[in-house]
């Protein structure tokens, strides 16, 4: 979070803008690279499979690594709008990085996978401020070099823990796999939604809806736990886990009071921590999205649950729906509504119809259930 506030110190709208618009464009790239990797790894590690888990680790690795140099090429050479090669690559790596967050609290020690995510974050952290303090002129380029380089260290750092996989790297990819990668699309697709307002030129939106989501992000770190505990507990023990209910309620109950609290101190610190002074419109487009957090918590640990259960196209069909439903809403609304309401009511649109159709689809499961 005080990265992305420096940056935005550092950084015009615009440049902020293009920042933030590649890292959207490389999480779609991470998807594609990823083939469901991350979540049959936990799945794997579950069973006790540790030497598969090391496999698909290193296998994903090469993928993404490999998807990256093709899509950053497609997208230089075919003049993709608000696209940068070098600033793309330092996202994806970023990201990737990021993504492996509840593997490495599962697989590593607790302290070891605290310790490998905040040095990360501490040292591009360390180079944001030194430019800062130095009054340099922040370039889309030293911006890629103090995001990608602490990234590079991290995935040596994960190499030196996970170990190099006793078979020879193999692209190929498990039914399962494909069909956990299908259904985690949808909610990386929403990311187009800085695209999508960049292309009104929006781009000081484009910031405070960056602040929103990492704030959100933050107080994911909640969700990302819940959601991997609970798709372990139901690879082991199926639904009859006790502790699925308690730790889903738990999160959404504390998030729900965290969200709320942060909602009512951003009049106070919106303007210190994008470094523009804040209108009324930006603190409740921004308190807005803040209190929406529950539901995504609530939402990414019923998609655990269907995916535990190997019940992927519950996921998918509720994901891509809202998420194409969200999209479609940027794209028209600001004409009818203005850019802020869109804004603003997107999150509660995206994620109700999310948590909607989960709930149809669990009644569906019960039902079906009750017959057999």
């Amino acid at each position: 979070m005080l990265s992305v506030s420096l940056m935005a110190h550092l950084l015009s709208d615009f440049n902020f803008g293009l920042v933030q618009i590649n890292y959207s464009i490389a999480a779609i790239a991470l998807w594609i690279g990823d083939l469901g990797s991350i979540n049959t790894m936990i799945i794997e590690n579950s069973i006790g499979n540790f030497p598969k888990v090391r496999e698909i680790w290193f296998n994903r690795l090469i993928r993404v690594s490999g998807g990256a140099l093709i899509l950053g090429g497609a997208g230089y050479l075919f003049g993709l709008r608000h696209f940068n090669f070098l600033l793309f690559f330092a996202c994806i790596l970023d990201l990737n990085s990021d993504s492996l967050m509840g593997l490495r609290q599962i697989i590593f020690k607790q302290r070891s996978a605290f310790i490998f995510q905040t040095g990360k974050k501490l040292i591009q952290l360390f180079g944001l401020t030194l430019i800062y303090l130095t009054k340099v002129n922040l370039s889309s380029q030293l911006v890629s070099i103090i995001i990608g380089l602490p990234a590079v260290v991290a995935i040596f750092l994960d190499f030196t823990v996970i170990g190099k996989p006793s078979s020879k790297p193999s692209f190929k990819v498990s039914v399962d796999s494909i069909k956990i990668w299908g259904q985690s699309g949808g909610t990386l697709l929403a990311g187009l939604d800085l695209w999508i307002i960049g292309s009104f030129k929006e781009f000081g939106w484009v910031l405070y809806l960056t602040f929103a989501r990492r704030i959100s992000n933050s107080l994911g770190i909640f969700g990302a736990t819940i959601s991997v505990e609970t798709l372990n507990d139901v690879g082991e023990n199926g639904l009859s886990s006790k502790t699925i209910r308690p730790r889903i309620f738990n999160g959404f109950f504390l998030t729900l009071f965290i969200s709320v609290f942060l909602s009512l101190v951003m009049t106070f610190v919106l303007a210190p921590l994008t470094g523009r002074p804040s209108s009324v419109a930006a603190i409740l487009v921004v308190s807005s999205i803040l209190c929406s957090i529950p539901l995504g918590i609530l939402t990414a640990s019923i998609n655990s649950i269907f995916i535990g259960m190997k019940f992927y196209k519950y996921v998918s069909m509720s994901t891509y729906l809202s998420t194409f439903v969200y999209l479609f809403w940027l794209s028209i609304m600001p004409h009818v509504i203005g850019i802020a309401w869109t804004i603003g009511l997107g999150s509660a649109i995206n994620l109700g119809l999310e948590l909607l159709l989960q709930v149809i689809f669990f009644q569906r499961i019960r039902v079906n259930g009750a017959k057999s």
